[in-house]
């Protein structure tokens, strides 16, 4: 019998790792823990005056930046891809 590993569907604390990382490289200021409205856990991207300008999250295995009216401006099931959107 063999076990199958699935991707969490959620943002998972190795997730949150990589973003602080690659957000200390980028244009954004910080970030910090923070729940959609409907309990999803995100990352919100501040600005150097502590606005949120962006949110991380995860849903169902699907990575996505959002702005802060909360449109998807990526969507990728893998985490490269987002951060590789952060670092231009």
């Amino acid at each position: 019998m063999s076990i199958i590993n699935f991707p969490s569907p959620l943002l998972t604390p190795e997730d949150e790792e990589a973003i602080i990382a690659r957000v200390v490289d980028s244009k954004y200021c910080g970030c910090r823990r923070t729940t959609m409205r409907d309990g999803i856990p995100a990352m919100a991207l501040l600005n150097r005056v502590q606005q949120v300008r962006g949110t991380i999250t995860k849903q169902y295995g699907v990575y996505a930046i959002l702005d802060p009216r909360g449109v998807a401006v990526t969507e990728s099931r893998k985490l490269e891809d987002i951060l590789s959107v952060l670092a231009t």
